[in-house]
């Protein structure tokens, strides 16, 4: 069950920077050894001559042979140069994705030249101040075609020229700082001058993405075939396709280190915060809070799918004036953040919405995602990706029901003041003719797992951490009009399948918060996206047999009584089976039961300490090839 629309409770090493970044094109060492040779040489040569003549025909042949000698060192050191600038550039391309920073300054060249309307475009609009915000409206032909550097003016050439070249300039920069090691990840002890602006100026403003500057494409609304809506593209390592890693295939480690390794100018691994929001008030106090409680927020970016009517409080707008406060997150930092608007009358589900956030991440390192209602700690960003590095396991995603924020969080120092975590390992089949499967409540305590977070079976809506890769091989299913349950046991199992594994938090990063205590008046008031319901129940029961029908929980549906559109985009990986899946945690899609009380094997730590042995040496996952263990409740078989 996911948290983002009900509101009541459920009971780091990165790789580090080629080496081949750092330092000069060749070594000292090298050049050190060149000067011993040459002066070995000249120093033994004036002994050998014992005539005039014979001394001025040594100098004559010394001199040609040192020439000769010099010549060909210096081609030598052309060539070292030559081959590691090469080395350099391609390091570079790996570390930083040059060619898609380029292009996206490309991108802002020619949105540079567009006329913004706040009214009627809205590509990108300032508001006067806060976010730029993505509007879902149509491009015109007029745009399309300057966009596209059709009919362009001199004058307009000539601003795109001074624009490029400015942006060349930027690069160099960026390449120059390509060999400082000021990432908190190399330089944790010294926290103080990785945030000297004066030594790194601490602006990412011209590295992060802007969404709102590209094209859009038009879909058709999932749920009303008469209604188009205008998204962002997918993001993809090739430019050239959306489907560049199919879903079925298997995630390589060169894939992973080399396509989604997306770094600031300073080293940092980049982290992409997705959040899904309706009419919520208390979208623009997480935004906040990520920036505020953050270590280093010049890292993060924020994609906000905001479904608002008149009179909602928007989230791309300041909570104050920037005038009046300009340290807020929506005014410092509003050119990381990216709002798309959607007019709450066309929601149609978190699944939706979450698509669409799906859409707006851009590369980064990792990807969050959580809920628009949720406080974090002080320093998240550091101890999470330090946490996800003691997995040891690239396929490694943090997940789990967030635990409600009421006496979590010390107020002064923004510390969590819990040392219990919950864990995902509860859950049943629920439902009339289309049963699926739904989260209960789930168990908080004590880690059963210290050092690192423990392995769990189901992935949670409220809170996902993972290396950006996994965003872009499970998308949420553009296809699924209208649902709240299944949404989860959907990327759980599309995820399993594609090699991905699930792991709960040692330690809480943020907190949720619940209808429940002081805050149930507040969360009450926040209206759901069921108000939408006369005008679009009709899609979920169709977009339920699709989603049973594509993780196999109903094997008696056919292929023809269910939509398998795209089904190369939201099907199934082939790396795990989901028959396998269900066999491990007990979960029997014939009869539609599951067995009891897995929470014993999960919680305790026993599933953790049966499985992550398996973890395949180049640390791609969990290999279950040949695994035959089933699951069954111990008041069963008392066996565990």
């Amino acid at each position: 069950m996911s948290s983002s629309e009900e509101d009541t409770p459920s009971s780091s090493v990165s790789p580090p920077v080629s080496s081949s970044t750092k330092g000069h094109v060749y070594s000292p060492e090298h050049r050190r050894y060149n000067r011993r040779e040459y002066s070995r040489s000249s120093r033994g040569l004036p002994s050998l001559a014992s005539t005039a003549a014979t001394q001025r025909l040594i100098y004559v042949i010394s001199a040609i042979v040192l020439t000769l000698f010099f010549l060909g060192n210096v081609a030598i050191h052309t060539s070292l140069v030559a081959v590691q600038e090469g080395q350099n550039q391609r390091a570079l391309l790996k570390t930083f994705g040059w060619k898609e920073e380029f292009r996206i300054i490309q991108q802002q060249a020619a949105g540079a030249l567009r006329k913004v309307g706040d009214a009627v475009q809205g590509r990108r609009r300032k508001n006067g101040e806060g976010a730029r915000t993505v509007s879902p409206a149509a491009v015109d032909d007029d745009e399309l075609t300057l966009e596209k550097g059709g009919g362009k003016s001199a004058e307009e050439k000539n601003l795109t020229a001074k624009k490029l070249k400015a942006a060349k300039k930027r690069l160099a920069a960026m390449k120059k700082l390509a060999g400082k090691k000021t990432s908190p990840e190399h330089n944790e002890s010294n926290k103080k001058s990785y945030l000297d602006p004066a030594e790194v100026p601490r602006d990412n403003r011209s590295f992060f993405p802007s969404v709102a500057d590209e094209n859009f494409e038009s879909i058709v609304h999932p749920a009303d075939p008469t209604l188009r809506v205008d998204v962002p593209h997918f993001w993809s390592p090739d430019p050239k396709t959306e489907r560049w890693h199919p879903a079925g295939s298997l995630l390589t480690r060169t894939e992973a280190e080399t396509a989604f390794g997306q770094r600031s100018p300073w080293g940092d691994p980049t982290i992409f915060v997705a959040i899904a929001s309706y009419r919520d008030w208390q979208c623009r106090y997480t935004v906040e809070s990520i920036y505020g409680r953050a270590a280093y927020p010049e890292r993060i970016r924020v994609g906000v799918v905001d479904q608002t009517a008149e009179g909602d409080d928007v989230c791309s707008t300041p909570i104050r004036p920037c005038e009046e406060d300009p340290n807020q997150a929506l005014c410092k930092f509003s050119d990381r953040i990216d709002v798309a608007h959607i007019a709450a009358d066309l929601a149609i589900g978190p699944v939706f919405a979450r698509h669409v956030g799906h859409r707006l991440y851009r590369g980064e390192y990792f990807a969050m995602q959580v809920d628009a209602h949720v406080t974090f700690v002080q320093d998240w960003d550091v101890d999470l990706i330090g946490q996800w590095k003691a997995t040891g396991n690239e396929m490694a995603v943090l997940s789990t029901y967030l635990t409600d924020v009421q006496g979590s969080i010390e107020e002064t120092t923004g510390r969590s003041l819990r040392k219990t975590r919950p864990i995902m390992c509860n859950t049943d089949f629920e439902g009339g003719q289309n049963k699926y499967l739904r989260h209960k409540s789930q168990p908080e305590g004590m880690p059963g797992i210290h050092g690192s977070p423990q392995l769990e079976p189901y992935w949670a809506a409220g809170f996902s951490f993972s290396r950006g890769h996994f965003v872009t091989n499970v998308k949420y299913d553009q296809h699924l009009p209208m649902i709240f349950q299944g949404e989860e046991i959907s990327i759980t199992v599309r995820g399993w399948t594609n090699g991905y594994d699930f792991y709960a938090f040692e330690r809480s990063p943020c907190f949720h918060m619940y209808a429940v205590g002081a805050n149930a008046e507040k969360r009450h008031k926040v209206k759901l996206f069921w108000e939408n319901g006369s005008k679009y129940n009709h899609a979920e029961r169709p977009a339920m047999r699709r989603l049973l029908g594509i993780i196999g929980m109903k094997p008696e549906l056919k292929e023809t009584e269910y939509d398998t559109q795209d089904m190369d985009i939201y099907g199934l990986g082939t790396h795990r089976t989901k028959e396998q899946f269900y066999q491990i945690i007990g979960i029997d899609v014939v009869h539609k039961v599951t067995e009891q009380h897995l929470c014993r094997f999960v919680d305790s730590g026993r599933m953790h300490n049966m499985f992550t042995p398996k973890m395949r040496k180049d640390g791609m996952g969990i290999d279950y090839e040949g695994v035959d263990f089933h699951f069954i409740d111990p008041q069963k078989r008392q066996h565990f």
